[in-house]
């Protein structure tokens, strides 16, 4: 197992060091190369966080006032699965939008071949 794992490190490390020294090799590195990447992806982000917020908000007062309903007539009714998969999806997009934001304050110049030679071998 050990062995696939440093096979693969050392493809990867070849692969980043093939790429050209251009600004337009910057599409096949996988981490975002421009501020403006990590940017619109904060406010992809964020107009999802609203958009779920809002839903889970409606679906908690519409489902509240529903279960009131069918208490006043005797019928058993509890918050449900999808009252909570809405919450774990708010929770995932505030999680990605506090990754986007801390992302946008990050170093995104180009480094050279010679540079990810010194990264890789220093670990």
């Amino acid at each position: 197992m050990s062995s696939t794992t440093s096979h693969s490190s050392s493809f990867f490390t070849q692969l980043l060091l093939a790429l050209p020294d251009s600004p337009s090799s910057s599409a096949f590195v996988a981490p975002p190369t421009h501020a403006s990447e990590t940017i619109l992806m904060t406010f992809t982000a964020t107009l999802a966080l609203l958009v779920t917020l809002v839903v889970w908000v409606i679906d908690i007062v519409l489902w509240g006032i529903a279960r009131s309903r069918f208490r006043n007539v005797a019928a058993f009714a509890q918050y449900g699965n999808a009252n909570w998969l809405t919450f774990g999806a708010l929770i995932a997009l505030i999680l990605a939008f506090c990754v986007g934001a801390i992302g946008s304050c990050g170093n995104y110049r180009h480094l050279n071949a010679e540079e990810l030679r010194g990264f890789f071998n220093s670990k």
